[in-house]
């Protein structure tokens, strides 16, 4: 079952480690930001590492980064504006989690 485990917001992005391969992940961060109409600008990925860039609202930058850890478990970061927005990041996180488990 795919899932969240550890959580933490640090140096202005909320991170996350899941449960879920890092091809999954990176299909389910696409479609997170979409369900947030947040438009994507940018994309790419290899079999270790991921990130994909959209703009919000205000033309706020939200920049995912994903990588892999093992087969299942992939690391995730979600920064939301040049700085961090806390709130912001931690919204799209939760959201990309409740995604993967509903996919999983």
């Amino acid at each position: 079952m795919a899932g969240a485990g550890a959580y933490a917001y640090k140096k202005g992005s909320q991170e996350a480690t899941l449960e879920g391969d890092i091809h999954a992940v990176y299909r389910v961060v696409q479609q997170t930001l979409e369900e947030l109409e947040i438009q994507l600008v940018s994309t790419e990925k290899d079999a270790l590492a991921a990130s994909v860039v959209g703009r919000g609202a205000g033309d706020k930058k939200v920049k995912v980064k994903i990588k892999r850890i093992e087969d299942d478990l992939t690391h995730v970061s979600v920064r939301a504006g040049m700085f961090g927005n806390q709130d912001m990041s931690r919204v799209i996180c939760d959201q990309i989690v409740k995604n993967l488990q509903e996919t999983g």
